[in-house]
């Protein structure tokens, strides 16, 4: 049971919050999607620092004691899906994949970062699920519910 001490100030028996229990579940739900968005970015650049001809992967063949006597065939492994809150953009760099520079040629690169406004996600969380003692020098979530609902549609494609 919650009940309402100021505009952004919720009163549970642990505490006051900055949000209601509404907004807090939302909170929660999009920080689990934060999460995996740095685990799908980190698999990301790990796939994206290899040099192209290095990007395959081989099922490992097994004896019927389940011991590794072998690999199959060389596949190329696929890009790595990302997440609804990561964008890919692509830049020019004069820069190749090795670090050396390069004069007068620019090589297109990509990128993944995310949207606007999700960095700030498991922070604003952190914030909403930690109870405070007392209303005193409580702040306001600084993600609007608006921008939470608009980046839980984004998540979630």
């Amino acid at each position: 049971m919650s009940t309402v001490v100021a505009s952004h100030v919720h009163q549970s028996k642990w505490g006051y919050h900055p949000c209601d229990k509404e907004v807090f579940l939302k909170l929660k739900a999009l920080n689990k999607f934060y999460v995996d968005a740095l685990h799908r970015k980190a698999a990301w650049e790990r796939w994206e620092r290899k040099e192209p001809h290095n990007r395959i992967g081989r099922e490992r063949l097994r004896s019927s004691n389940g011991q590794v006597v072998g690999y199959g065939v060389p596949v190329p492994l696929p890009e790595p899906v990302l997440n609804g809150l990561l964008v890919k953009e692509t830049y020019f760099s004069d820069v190749n994949r090795s670090g050396k520079w390069i004069k007068d040629v620019r090589v297109e690169r990509a990128k993944v970062s995310f949207a606007d406004g999700a960095e700030i996600i498991a922070q604003e969380y952190k914030y909403a699920r930690t109870p405070q003692p007392s209303e005193k020098g409580m702040r306001q979530l600084k993600l609007s519910v608006e921008t939470i609902d608009r980046l839980l549609q984004i998540a979630q494609k």
